[in-house]
């Protein structure tokens, strides 16, 4: 989001401001924060992690596994560009349904468990274009079957 936001920036001549003052910013004044997706990882992601975790900090053999699972994300990601630019007719996309929302967010025990919207957020990576677009709807338009997320 932040190469984002240089670019318009560029675009308007405007000096943005460093990435740790856009987290800062969009973290206190938006009650957003940022982290990476702990789902859809492969098995090879899994077991770094693992090692990492589990490992005394003091072995020569993490910082190797720290830089086995770099590359390892450095090559799926050059894949997946790759295999979005072989053909010009094609078009690689990712579709991924993000967690489920209730409307109002309460945590009381007496709303929690009475029917609340759901709300539900879908989002579509174009790997050609390096476009994501995101559609959000409530359970009143329609649910989250695939016939509905299809259509």
């Amino acid at each position: 989001m932040h190469n984002l936001y240089r670019t318009v920036c560029e675009e308007q001549n405007e000096t943005p401001v460093k990435e740790w003052a856009y987290r800062h910013i969009f973290n206190t004044q938006f009650n957003l924060g940022f982290h990476r997706s702990s789902s859809d990882t492969s098995s090879k992601c899994d077991k770094f992690n693992y090692f990492l975790r589990s490992c005394d900090p003091d072995r020569k053999e993490k910082e190797e596994i720290k830089r086995e699972k770099i590359l390892h994300l450095h090559k799926t990601e050059h894949a997946n560009r790759e295999r979005a630019s072989i053909r010009t007719d094609t078009i690689v996309i990712v579709l991924y349904l993000q967690k489920n929302v209730t409307t109002p967010r309460l945590s009381t025990n007496k709303v929690y468990y009475l029917h609340q919207l759901w709300t539900y957020n879908c989002g579509i990576h174009n790997f050609v274009t390096g476009k994501t677009h995101m559609f959000m709807w409530d359970e009143s338009t329609a649910k989250r079957g695939s016939q509905e997320i299809g259509s």
